[in-house]
Protein backbone atom coordinates (compact mmCIF):
# COMPACT_ATOMS: atom_id res chain seq x y z
CA UNK A 1 0.00 0.00 0.00
CA UNK A 2 1.40 3.35 -0.84
CA UNK A 3 1.87 5.91 1.90
CA UNK A 4 1.80 8.93 0.91
CA UNK A 5 3.43 12.22 2.26
CA UNK A 6 1.95 15.96 2.11
CA UNK A 7 4.02 19.11 3.40
CA UNK A 8 2.54 22.22 2.90
CA UNK A 9 5.64 24.46 4.72
CA UNK A 10 7.21 25.45 0.90
CA UNK A 11 5.08 27.83 -2.26
CA UNK A 12 3.65 24.87 -4.22
CA UNK A 13 2.60 22.04 -1.96
CA UNK A 14 4.88 18.95 -2.15
CA UNK A 15 2.93 15.16 -2.40
CA UNK A 16 5.47 12.46 -1.49
CA UNK A 17 4.02 8.45 -2.56
CA UNK A 18 6.49 5.95 -1.47
CA UNK A 19 6.24 3.07 -2.67
CA UNK A 20 7.36 -0.86 -1.81
CA UNK A 21 9.11 -2.69 -4.26
CA UNK A 22 6.39 -4.43 -6.85
CA UNK A 23 3.85 -2.20 -6.34
CA UNK A 24 2.67 0.10 -9.12
CA UNK A 25 0.30 3.55 -8.94
CA UNK A 26 -1.61 5.83 -11.44
CA UNK A 27 -0.70 9.30 -10.97
CA UNK A 28 -3.22 11.71 -12.08
CA UNK A 29 -2.00 14.87 -14.48
CA UNK A 30 -5.26 16.46 -15.21
CA UNK A 31 -5.59 17.98 -12.14
CA UNK A 32 -9.62 16.49 -11.81
CA UNK A 33 -9.08 13.75 -9.66
CA UNK A 34 -10.72 13.41 -6.67
CA UNK A 35 -8.63 11.18 -5.00
CA UNK A 36 -5.28 12.81 -5.93
CA UNK A 37 -2.21 12.65 -6.27
CA UNK A 38 -4.24 9.16 -7.88
CA UNK A 39 -5.82 8.70 -10.98
CA UNK A 40 -9.60 7.96 -10.58
CA UNK A 41 -10.39 8.07 -14.65
CA UNK A 42 -11.59 11.86 -14.38
CA UNK A 43 -9.20 12.35 -17.47
CA UNK A 44 -11.69 10.91 -19.70
CA UNK A 45 -13.09 14.59 -20.07
CA UNK A 46 -9.43 16.00 -20.49
CA UNK A 47 -8.28 14.80 -24.35
CA UNK A 48 -4.49 13.98 -23.66
CA UNK A 49 -4.03 13.51 -20.21
CA UNK A 50 -4.25 9.86 -19.04
CA UNK A 51 -2.26 8.91 -16.17
CA UNK A 52 1.05 8.57 -15.43
CA UNK A 53 2.50 4.79 -14.58
CA UNK A 54 5.06 5.20 -11.68
CA UNK A 55 5.99 1.51 -10.76
CA UNK A 56 8.78 0.28 -7.90
CA UNK A 57 11.55 -2.16 -8.79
Amino acid sequence: MPTIKESSDQKFPLVQVELNSGEKVYLCRCFKSKDMPFCDGSHKDVPGTGPALVRAK
